[in-house]
């Protein structure tokens, strides 16, 4: 399935999938808050993370040669309403469809005006129906 998702279901998707908060910037070096756990990704909001997994997202696609339609635009799904950065992608409609349901719970409905609303949401917690094997999830973090 062909999605125009927004970064923030992206990122939620990532965490529901490994229960891995993403990179956490330290200064200039990038860590993986899953070998350090001294670390406390969720003391930085999720916009901050969220502008750093989309970063690793795209070193991610150049490096792999993939050509990824960026805009500012209403995502497809009823849980963020308004324009934010999206990318279209080929995308499992399970999977976006549990970061779709994850986020309007969280923000209790849509979030319709900006991302004001995204601010304050939580780590996400890893679900085991969303999990990979547990090969695939060692495998789980970008390290740049």
């Amino acid at each position: 399935m062909q999605v125009t998702f927004a970064g923030s279901a992206s990122h939620v998707d990532y965490q529901l999938t490994f229960g891995c908060p993403g990179p956490v910037k330290h200064g200039a070096q990038w860590l993986d808050a899953l070998t350090r756990p001294y670390l406390d990704p969720e003391k930085h909001p999720f916009l901050v993370r969220l502008k750093w997994f989309r970063r690793c997202l795209k070193v991610f696609w150049k490096l792999t040669g993939q050509t990824v339609g960026m805009a500012a635009c209403k995502a497809e799904g009823d849980s963020i309403q308004s324009f934010v950065n999206a990318a279209s992608v080929r995308w499992s409609y399970f999977s976006w469809n549990g970061a779709e349901h994850w986020i309007a719970t969280e923000c209790n409905g849509p979030c319709s005006r900006g991302t004001r609303a995204l601010a304050a949401l939580p780590l996400t917690r890893r679900q085991d129906r969303y999990a990979l094997s547990d090969e695939a999830r060692s495998h789980s973090t970008f390290r740049a």
